[in-house]
């Protein structure tokens, strides 16, 4: 008889042991109100095991010592992005993510080796509440709505910022993108829910380590720029603001606009310019290369206009009959106009260019591979009294062979040079760069006295030797002042390699 009791006794227990544990096991892992991110992880742990039998192994701490401890390390490999797992009882896909998904071996393997994993659970009011001012501690200018319940689970990646990425005087150091939501990826659908997420956190992953070896490399050149005064002034002097960003990102936009630094652009589009706008102030941008005007609606050249410093303008092949009809009205300003070619060019060209000039440039640049007569047209140039500094560069690589074109003999060349200059009354400074093979046929001082002679204001011409096609060094080889002609030795002319042409205008 007492046998019989005790195992009721004991079925009792049991029955009462399972009750005990439905009971648990339906409960969230925040049961009550929650306030210590420590024992977050602790109940997380407990409801998990025994909800699932296993559990991924989550952050031991806050989130903002989550964010410090993934970067801090020096070696950037070993950096980790931070894998927010938001948790919601009432969500109908909850309980299935986590069992096939999130407490997979392969899942659970991959985050302890590449993620700080921290947990929080929303399925109370009370407790979404208080991740949503966790949440504003981390991220003042970029605070994120807590969604109904049926949007869960959700998984949020977090990696660092830069600091010029949020404007305004609250700047986060982190930024973080939704990978998962609603049972779904934001980004890959394909395969296995379990296969298709560690494809998923793979990249997001690698993403992370290509931004922070970014980050080290601006961070580096910020020293730099902290440390050496101007150092940042002189680089943006040689260097387009487009190769600035593809090698810093927009990030660097801050440390420029902070600055006042001038930039020079290079065939921006519309969507290059309105990342920019906001972040720089329109005085700042000088100079502009464009290489293909008739891309422009007329709202983006309208853009133009607010750039009231920009007074420097460069335009690659024949560009002229666009730069006549726009080009007067949206760049007032313009003090320096270039025109590059990839092709030799005759005098006809050369009118076109003269043509278009505007009144109020007083530096005129055109550089090409090499010049040819034609004996078609014979050019007239009206007088021009503003341009005080030419340069005629007549030693670029050709794009298309030279071969097609009629070269004519030496003195030609000569002629249609002078014959240019001559047109240009008010002119101070000549500068010609021409292959070596050329220079000794500009050696002609009649005509270059007759020349000085018609152009009162002409105080030195100089003539640069390219040491080949396609190469940037140049040696100075002979110059003319109005008092002197002086004639340079090779030697002579490798020495004075270093003196820049700012030297000579």
């Amino acid at each position: 008889m007492a046998s019989d009791e005790e195992d009721i006794d004991i079925e009792i227990n049991d029955y009462e042991n399972c009750e005990a544990e439905n009971i648990l096991s339906r409960l969230p892992p925040f049961p009550d109100e929650y306030v210590d991110e420590i024992i977050g992880k602790e109940l997380f742990d407990k409801c998990f095991q025994r909800r699932y039998n296993a559990c991924p192994s989550f952050y031991p701490g806050f989130l903002q010592e989550a964010c410090q401890t993934a970067f801090d390390s020096l070696i950037i490999d070993e950096r980790r992005p931070v894998l927010v797992y938001i948790h919601n009882d009432n969500s109908l896909f909850t309980d299935v993510f986590c069992a096939n998904v999130l407490c997979s071996e392969k899942v659970i393997d991959y985050l302890l080796d590449n993620y700080f994993l921290w947990p929080w659970d929303v399925t109370l009011n009370i407790n979404k509440k208080t991740l949503e001012n966790i949440w504003k501690d981390i991220f003042p200018t970029n605070s994120f709505m807590f969604l109904l319940s049926d949007e869960y689970p959700l998984l949020i990646g977090i990696t660092r910022s830069f600091v010029g990425e949020i404007e305004g005087p609250l700047r986060s150091e982190y930024k973080f993108e939704i990978i998962f939501r609603k049972g779904k990826l934001c980004h890959v659908e394909d395969g296995q829910p379990r296969d298709a997420l560690l494809k998923e956190l793979k990249t997001f992953k690698e993403e992370c380590i290509a931004n922070e070896r970014t980050l080290s490399t601006y961070n580096n050149f910020k020293t730099l720029f902290d440390l050496v005064p101007n150092s940042l002034d002189e680089i943006m002097k040689y260097v387009y603001l487009n190769d600035i960003i593809n090698a810093f990102t927009l990030n660097i936009l801050s440390e420029i606009c902070k600055k006042r630094i001038n930039v020079h652009l290079y065939q921006p589009n519309a969507e290059f310019i309105e990342k920019i706008l906001g972040k720089l102030q329109p005085t700042q941008i000088v100079s502009l290369y464009i290489n293909n005007l008739s891309m422009y609606s007329e709202d983006e050249l309208v853009c133009f206009t607010s750039y009231t410093r920009l007074t420097s303008l460069t335009l690659l092949n024949d560009q002229t009959q666009y730069y006549d009809r726009n080009m007067k009205m949206y760049f007032p300003n313009l003090l320096r106009l270039s025109f590059c070619y990839d092709y030799p060019i005759c005098p006809r060209k050369l009118y076109d260019v003269w043509h278009y000039t505007l009144s109020n440039i007083t530096r005129l640049e055109i550089r090409c591979p090499d010049l040819f007569y034609n004996n078609t047209f014979v050019p007239y140039y009206e007088q021009n009294y503003s341009i005080q500094y030419l340069l005629l560069d007549v030693s670029h690589y050709p794009f298309v062979s030279t071969n097609e074109y009629s070269q004519g003999d030496s003195r030609c060349f000569l002629e249609i040079i002078i014959d240019f200059i001559k047109a240009v009354t008010d002119i101070r400074y000549l500068q010609i760069i021409t292959h070596r093979d050329n220079v000794e046929n500009l050696r002609n001082i009649v005509l270059w006295t007759d020349t000085m002679r018609l152009c009162s204001q002409l105080k030195k011409i100089t003539v640069f030797a390219s040491a080949d096609l396609g190469h940037n060094d140049k040696q100075k080889a002979w110059q003319i002042e109005r008092s002197q002609i002086t004639f340079f030795s090779e030697e002579e002319s490798t020495s004075l390699q270093s003196v820049s042409s700012e030297n000579d205008y």
